[in-house]
């Protein structure tokens, strides 16, 4: 298993502000519906579980910012809550259902949440949805052309299955990322015959 070390601040607020559309300030349901479009096209992700979602981050962030003694405990939306959440003051009950239609979560809410994601799960557990989205079946896989093994291959999750570079390069265009011309020759480079497996496309990320 692979961990991921911290992100700095500088390194998720350029993230952040590339998934925050319109310079906001907060991340809202739309910019999480974007973002989830572009890596699971097929499975569209609704408001209710996109606001489900930014409640668990914002709770997820607020608990790690408390927990490193920032700010004393309180229930999430309650108004004794401090800077690290961008959801407007309402009276909530402690889980954290507001009665503000429309979750947010501000820059220093995101960083800490994701720095606590990355610290309780693996790159693999992280990434295997995303690559699962995005891959394609190996075309250089022979494995499969008996019947015996075209079912172990569709008993396999992601073992047959390859990201290409240019699939690679058209996710971060769509996401916004300007990438230099190096930049993309340098990508080329780390992946020589153009394809990536899951173990490489975690490896590539680590390394990032």
């Amino acid at each position: 298993m692979t961990n991921l070390r911290p992100l700095k601040i500088t390194e998720l607020r350029d993230i952040f502000r590339t998934l925050d559309r319109g310079n906001k300030g907060a991340l809202d349901c739309s910019d999480l519906q974007r973002a989830h479009s572009l890596l699971r096209p097929k499975e569209a992700l609704g408001e209710e579980d996109a606001g489900y979602v930014l409640r668990h981050l914002v709770h997820v962030g607020a608990s790690s910012f408390n927990s490193l003694g920032n700010s004393p405990a309180a229930p999430l939306g309650s108004k004794n809550t401090q800077s690290w959440s961008s959801l407007p003051v309402h009276d909530s009950d402690p889980g954290g259902h507001s009665s503000d239609a429309q979750p947010k979560l501000d820059i220093t809410t995101f960083v800490d949440a994701v720095n606590h994601v990355l610290s309780t799960n693996s790159l693999e557990q992280l990434l295997r949805s995303t690559f699962n989205a995005i891959s394609v079946p190996n075309a250089n896989d022979q494995a499969g052309s008996g019947p015996g093994n075209q079912t172990a291959r569709s008993t396999s999750s992601l073992s047959n299955r390859v990201v290409t570079v240019s699939q690679l390069l058209e996710l971060a265009r769509s996401f916004g990322l300007k990438l230099s011309k190096d930049s993309e020759i340098r990508i080329q480079a780390r992946v020589p015959n153009g394809t990536v497996d899951f173990a490489e496309f975690v490896e590539m990320v680590a390394g990032t």
